[in-house]
């Protein structure tokens, strides 16, 4: 359901200019610079293709709202010109270079751009008509860039480059306005004129000035224009198809421009940014009302769990509300099987939320994701780059929202925290992610309610022992487990013998490190893939690490000891906190200190997951030199029944 044809510059310009065309509001402000725009212009007087427009007929059941293109208004403004119409097309692809165009051959205004630092700038363009004409392709030296001024001053030396500030001195310098471009013939009249009066020490090419303009007058745009029977879902992923150059558009921008488009029983327009990142400006004495993005991070800490929550991912609780009542709905209906709708909380899927859903259900998932929050600070997962999967917390945010009002008992949280650790320790969110989550939310609920049994990820938990010879990279979902386990399980700092609190944590936070340093294992042969391993690793303060520094435990205990006024006893019941065998440490047996880590760390999992620990019948003594952990930054996530659920699932409670 679409067309494609072409349709010459100018007229396409006069579209723009006369609101037939306009911007979806999702797309974001142009942000091209300079050197683009003049490589951009010089394609074009090449007459070379610079790519097909994508358009959608406006009309159809997809209705976003429109914007015009950058630099519209204030040249409408410019010439007296009243208010734009409702668009027939809507821009889907092609903003940067249309808005390029526009501003710089048909509008009177300078250029709005970037300079290469990403500072604005306004600039109108010229053609060097000696360059241009002196044969052989145009290039981006013939476009000549002068500020708004028509001035070029070189601040330095303090004096004047160029000065084209009246037509006269154009025509004098050879440059020709390339907003003149629709208009040649009467800026021809003006440069013939000056020329007659001020004749030049060779003939100015004319024909060969006035052949290169009219390529410009004949040049056509190819377009797609989508059909407005198109529904919304088509017309997303043709867009996502198309916009290969441009910024990644996501299910946020997309559905504030839907949002806005619908409005409000009371007639008013709802700013999707607006909710989510806040009010930017506010009346005189008023103060900036915030967005849930930044109320959500003033709960926690600066650092915490909530700081990198995108908006998507606030969204995909309300889809999972919505979905599994409209599911409860046609469940009460007498619908079975395929007929009931799926519960999802894929990012496609959003563009399937309602407004009013949106509305009814977000207050209650902010509520939700600070519950969460709290529910993961308990369990000392502090720091967002320490959440083994960022989308747990939309999980348990869905959960505490789906249960706000009921009161959610120690044994219910013993519950979530067993799939908690499931989830983490057995890495199962590390594919099909979205679907797993829906698959979860509804498990957990009946689960809570004593109405189904254990989740599948609960009852499916399969961990191996040997798992923890391989966990060597800080992105492993596993590995970050493995760090918040210790935590909470009440690891002291080496020197001030204190665990993670988190009232205290933030100040001087146990990051984790080898307990045989990397430096000793070197020389001792030791593989790479075997010192780097979670086994050898533990929560420590900075000041601990560096007094480990890269000897032999046997010494650094010591210097501990001495340093820090600690008697032997002290420091190996701190050490035991790690589950770390002193005698082993103190005698420098890697190999007794590793095997017997290993069986203990597997009962911390054994503990968390309330699952067996797989062992395989041998260990391997040696593990190959690979995968080796040179990573001390942190890093990102690696990325059909109807079940009992609350009666709170609806949006209007």
């Amino acid at each position: 359901m679409f067309l494609s044809d072409k349709i010459l510059l100018k007229p396409f310009l006069d579209k723009l200019h006369s609101g037939s065309i306009q911007l979806p509001d999702f797309q974001r402000s142009w942000v091209w610079d300079e050197d683009n725009i003049r490589s951009l212009l010089a394609s074009v007087l090449n007459g070379y293709p610079v790519g097909a427009l994508l358009t959608l007929e406006t009309g159809g059941q997809v209705e976003f709202q429109p914007r015009v293109l950058e630099g519209v208004e204030r040249e409408r403004l410019a010439q007296h010109q009243g208010p734009l119409p409702k668009p027939d097309l809507l821009l889907l692809d092609g903003q940067q270079r249309s808005t390029s165009l526009y501003q710089a051959l048909l509008s009177t205004q300078p250029v709005l751009c970037n300079d290469r630092r990403g500072k604005p700038q306004e600039k109108f363009l010229y053609l060097d008509i000696g360059k241009a004409l002196a044969g052989g392709p145009i290039t981006e030296a013939c476009v000549v860039a002068v500020p708004a001024s028509r001035v070029m001053y070189d601040a330095i030396y303090r004096k004047t480059l160029l000065d084209v500030s009246t037509p006269e001195k154009e025509y004098e310098s050879h440059l020709f306005p390339l907003n003149q471009v629709f208009n040649f013939f009467n800026w021809l009249g003006g440069w013939q004129a000056f020329w007659k009066q001020h004749p030049a020490p060779q003939d100015v090419p004319v024909q060969e000035l006035l052949a290169l303009i009219g390529r410009v007058n004949q040049y056509a745009m190819p377009y797609i224009q989508l059909s407005k029977d198109n529904g919304r879902r088509a017309v997303c992923t043709i867009f996502e198809k198309v916009n290969t150059g441009g910024k990644k558009l996501d299910a946020f921008e997309l559905l504030t421009a839907m949002y806005a488009a619908e409005p409000l029983p009371n007639k008013e327009v709802f700013d999707l940014r607006k909710d989510w990142y806040g009010q930017n400006t506010a009346p005189v004495g008023s103060a900036k009302k915030l967005g849930r993005q930044a109320t959500l991070r003033a709960t926690g800490h600066a650092d915490g769990v909530l700081k990198a929550l995108a908006s998507t991912e606030f969204m995909q609780p309300a889809l999972l509300l919505h979905t599994m009542n409209l599911r409860k709905l046609a469940d009460a209906a007498g619908k079975k099987g395929k007929e009931l709708p799926a519960i999802t909380c894929k990012n496609e899927d959003l563009l399937d939320l309602p407004l009013q859903a949106y509305i009814g259900y977000a207050d209650r998932v902010q509520r939700g994701f600070v519950e969460a929050s709290k529910f993961v600070n308990q369990d000392m997962v502090l720091r967002h780059k320490e959440l083994p999967y960022p989308p747990q917390l939309v999980t348990l945010a869905t959960v505490f929202a789906a249960l706000e009002g009921s009161t959610v008992a120690e044994p219910t949280k013993a519950k979530l925290r067993q799939w908690f650790w499931c989830v983490a320790l057995d890495e199962a969110y590390s594919s099909s992610t979205e679907t797993k989550i829906a698959r979860d939310v509804p498990e957990l609920l009946a689960w809570l309610g004593e109405s189904g049994p254990a989740p599948r990820t609960v009852d499916e938990t399969l961990i191996q022992a040997d798992r923890l010879d391989t966990l060597r990279s800080r992105v492993a979902a596993a590995y970050k487990a493995m760090h918040a386990l210790l935590l909470r399980h009440g690891c002291r700092d080496f020197i001030n013998g204190q665990s993670a609190h988190l009232s205290s944590f933030y100040a001087d936070p146990m990051d984790i490190h080898h307990i045989f340093p990397k430096r000793w294992c070197e020389k001792q042969g030791i593989a790479a893939g075997r010192f780097n391993a979670i086994v050898n690793k533990t929560p420590i303060s900075a000041s601990s690490n560096r007094a480990i520094g890269g000897d032999a435990p046997s010494v650094y205990l010591k210097r501990i000891e001495e340093k820090h006024k600690l008697t032997a006893a002290q420091l190996d019941e701190i050490l035991r906190t790690h589950l770390i065998d002193p005698v082993h440490l103190r005698n420098d047996d890697f190999e007794a200190f590793y095997q017997a880590r290993k069986v203990a760390l597997s009962t911390l999992i054994e503990t968390a997951t309330g699952k067996l620990v797989l062992v395989s019948p041998t260990l391997k003594d040696v593990l190959p030199n690979t995968d080796i952990d040179t990573q001390e930054d942190e890093g990102e996530y690696e990325n059909d029944s109807v079940l009992e659920l609350p009666e709170t699932l609806s949006a209007s409670t």
